[in-house]
């Protein structure tokens, strides 16, 4: 990481943040609040292709988290309540078919995970119960 472009306001970073790579191409950006992350980033490879997506309340990762391969396919897509993994989690195919899906409760394993073939078809399901597995 070189550059940075931020503001400072009372010596704390506030509005939107950016910094590059060593090439020039944008590393990563969103906004701070009161020097703390808040809101939509978007981390990129050196390559400039998307990586992350990542929702941020008062340095506090809060939303839906994206992460992506190096073709920009969708990978993971997972919701983060307080930091912690709380409610459905995907994991995709390279085709963009679901592969895997399941409900985390603070960050564990809770109900059922269904997995996918890569035509869509359900192979099993697990169920989980505060991380441990049940059937």
């Amino acid at each position: 990481m070189t550059n940075k472009n931020s503001n400072l306001k009372n010596h704390k970073l506030e509005g939107l943040y950016r910094s590059y790579h060593q090439n020039g191409k944008l590393q990563q950006e969103g906004n701070y609040l009161n020097n703390k992350k808040h809101g939509l980033w978007r981390v990129y490879n050196d390559n400039g292709q998307l990586e992350q997506e990542v929702n941020w309340k008062h340095d506090i990762q809060d939303g839906i988290t994206k992460f992506y391969n190096n073709n920009g396919q969708l990978e993971i897509e997972e919701n983060i309540k307080n930091g912690k993994r709380n409610g459905i989690l995907k994991w995709f195919h390279k085709n963009g078919k679901v592969y895997k899906e399941g409900n985390f409760k603070n960050n564990k394993e809770d109900g059922v995970f269904k997995y996918y073939d890569e035509n869509g078809k359900l192979e099993k399901e697990i169920i989980y119960q505060e991380g441990d597995i049940i059937i």
